[in-house]
């Protein structure tokens, strides 16, 4: 074993030196200055002893693997990285056309599993993948379909007589880790904006080369236009001196309403408004943020350039936004935007959703502290906003925080604020909390069952005080909110455990609500359903009467949000106007859903056994038990069914240390 002194503030193991050198050069990109950095490989030896404030494993198994070797690591936050394909080889991609069988070599099996969930998620959905690693017998490969290998950082492991191989490297590190590791080291996340800005500079040079290569999208090309679509800005590339439009993607012809294919045109052809023309027309190399209204609706637009060219344009619905610490929240604070959903927003002609609505009604009537309770995918977020809108409130700021998302350093500065100089990475001139920043208006705050003692503290003083203290600082500031929390867990449970303190449960529980789920109201479902296909298609599809009987007889785990992301999917697979019980996406047959369930029945019995020894149950030890009674024979399995079991709203998978949790 390799031997390591001094602490760092990253340390990163990987499977191979290959996978190494790609993760250190990628966070280098990125790393302040005074920032340090050590990385080790499996292949090349881990020291005994690791001391680094944040440990970064490229694998989920890496951890365990660490411990079998005998090494120790000393009060180090573990993050598993999560990873994804590597934009720049997706010029490359596009060149094999659609229909293929392709053979995905990576070194181990899940690796390759995961690497083709990469794939089709970034719009290479039409290839038939088969996964390889040393473990897959050879023999097994169907040798004549394959009709080509993509090697994901391990050409050497390609087997014998298949090709041709395209490499497309190792996966990157995802922005969502960048922007956790990052949140745990106290570093500014202004990085994370940096990191996305570059990727779409990388997809979108790569869809114009497309461009000039073919002259004309072809069904290649598509599928980099996919990816592009997939992104959940708005997003217009035109050219700088032309101030031609080169292409939108699909959620900003959603935003716009525009049908027809407007590339090619000038953009004041189809922009009007004098606030967008000024933040396209701003000087070269600047990344121009101005909030501008646009058919009604308020959004971010953001501006940067591409080349000396072409310039890139996103815009941002702040109904989409609800992170406290971003440009857009400060500036919506200074000019007084708020929440836009009503009661009117909240869809429902069941006599459960009326009195819940009439009593959230009365409730924003006052200035009661107010806890909203309901399992997820309700609508209790859409409650909230409703509940400032509809109060005497209504015209002061309304900001939302979800405390499943932070840990207890950050969402500290964000609740309460930093001074400058209080701890290592904390901007110039300090920052004002969500307290400060929501003074005289409404904060959410989601998952709230997810709270640390500690920050319960914290909460408990603002709401006896109405006073915030920034970190750093000793200066006292009186705050004027009104507290609207949401959670889809039992706190009255937590109370009896110890878990939530009595006196703040009913400090929030003065004024409640319960959302109840969908399948309590069952009446709803079909109007329900009516109204989100009206919203994402405009009003010109319909469902049959089969369709909406069949959805009336689901139980919808899920709720809501279940039922929308459904409709969703169906109206962007439709081929006409009018969808039936044929589109509903994957419904399998009898017999096969039948066998899914009693597994995942047979694996949450198992959970909640494990669970009531007390355990911390994580993915690893699950696979073992599960293993041992026969339930999963791979940890590809187990994962997909768990993924089920949270969809169906019967697990929380946890974060970090967290573990697998019921609700």
């Amino acid at each position: 074993m390799l031997m390591h002194t001094g602490i760092v503030d990253i340390a990163t193991v990987s499977g191979s030196r290959q996978t190494r050198n790609s993760v250190n050069k990628q966070l280098k990109q990125y790393l302040p200055k005074e920032a340090t950095l050590a990385s080790y490989s499996f292949e090349e030896g881990i020291p005994e002893v690791i001391r680094a404030k944040v440990l970064l494993l490229t694998g989920e198994s890496f951890e365990q693997r660490v411990k079998d070797m005998g090494a120790v690591w000393e009060e180090s936050q573990i993050v598993i990285a999560r990873r994804t394909v590597n934009v720049d080889c997706i010029n490359m991609l596009v060149s094999l056309g659609s229909e293929k069988t392709v053979l995905v070599v990576n070194d181990s099996l899940a690796s390759a599993q995961d690497a083709i969930g990469d794939l089709q998620s970034i719009g290479f959905s039409n290839w038939r993948y088969i996964p390889y690693s040393p473990e897959v017998s050879v023999d097994s490969l169907p040798a004549d379909e394959i009709q080509c290998c993509i090697s994901v950082g391990e050409p050497e492991l390609v087997p014998e007589g298949f090709g041709p191989v395209y490499e497309i490297g190792t996966r990157i590190i995802s922005v969502e880790t960048i922007a956790e590791v990052w949140s745990l080291l106290g570093w500014p996340l202004e990085v994370v904006a940096d990191y996305l800005n570059k990727y779409l500079e990388r997809i979108i040079a790569t869809t114009q080369r497309m461009y000039r290569s073919a002259g004309l999208v072809d069904e290649a090309n598509r599928n980099l236009l996919s990816l592009i679509d997939s992104i959940d800005d708005g997003m217009m590339v035109y050219g700088r001196n032309t101030e031609r439009i080169i292409m939108l993607n699909s959620h900003l012809r959603k935003l716009l309403g525009i049908a027809e294919d407007v590339a090619g045109r000038k953009i004041a052809s189809v922009i009007k408004e004098t606030r967008i023309l000024q933040v396209l027309r701003t000087a070269p190399g600047e990344h121009k943020e101005l909030l501008v209204e646009w058919n009604g609706k308020t959004m971010m637009a953001s501006r940067f350039s591409l080349d000396q060219d072409r310039e890139v344009c996103t815009f941002r619905s702040v109904d989409t936004i609800r992170t406290e610490s971003s440009k857009l929240a400060r500036e919506l604070v200074q000019q007084g935007f708020y929440s836009k959903y009503t009661f009117d927003d909240i869809f429902g002609m069941s006599e459960q959703m009326a009195e819940t609505k009439n009593r959230a009604l009365r409730l924003a009537q006052t200035d009661l502290n107010i806890l909203i309770e309901g399992e997820s995918g309700t609508g209790k977020e859409l409650f909230a906003a409703a509940i400032h809108q509809a109060s005497a409130r209504s015209d002061k700021p309304y900001l939302a925080i979800n405390f499943s998302a932070l840990n207890d350093s950050l969402m500290e500065s964000e609740l309460f604020g930093y001074e400058e100089g209080a701890f290592t990475g904390a901007r110039r001139g300090g920052k004002a909390g969500v307290f400060e920043m929501a003074h005289g208006g409404t904060i959410f705050l989601d998952e709230i069952g997810d709270i640390s003692l500690k920050m319960q503290v914290g909460l408990l003083r603002v709401l006896q005080e109405k006073e915030v203290m920034r970190i750093g600082d000793g200066k006292i500031r009186y705050v004027d909110v009104r507290i609207i929390a949401a959670t889809n867990q039992n706190l009255l449970e937590k109370v009896q455990q110890g878990l939530f303190r009595e006196d703040l449960y009913y400090r929030l529980k003065i004024g409640h609500v319960y959302v109840p789920p969908l399948r309590n109201r069952r009446e709803d479902i079909p109007y329900l359903a009516s109204m989100l296909l009206k919203q994402q298609s405009g009003g010109h599809v319909t469902m049959t009467p089969q369709l909406l009987a069949w959805m009336k007889q689901q139980n919808w785990p899920g709720n809501v949000r279940e039922l929308k992301n459904m409709i969703i999917y169906m109206d962007a697979l439709r081929t006409g106007d009018v969808l039936d019980v044929k589109d509903i996406p994957g419904l399998p047959e009898p017999a096969s859903a039948a066998a899914d369930a009693r597994e995942e029945d047979e694996l949450l019995q198992l959970i909640e056994k494990l669970l009531q020894t007390g355990v911390l149950l994580g993915r690893r030890q699950l696979l073992e038990e599960a293993q041992a009674i026969g339930l999963c024979t791979t940890e590809y399995q187990l994962r997909k069914r768990l993924a089920d079991l949270e969809r169906r709203g019967k697990i929380i998978m946890g974060k970090g240390k967290v573990g697998i949790q019921l609700p």
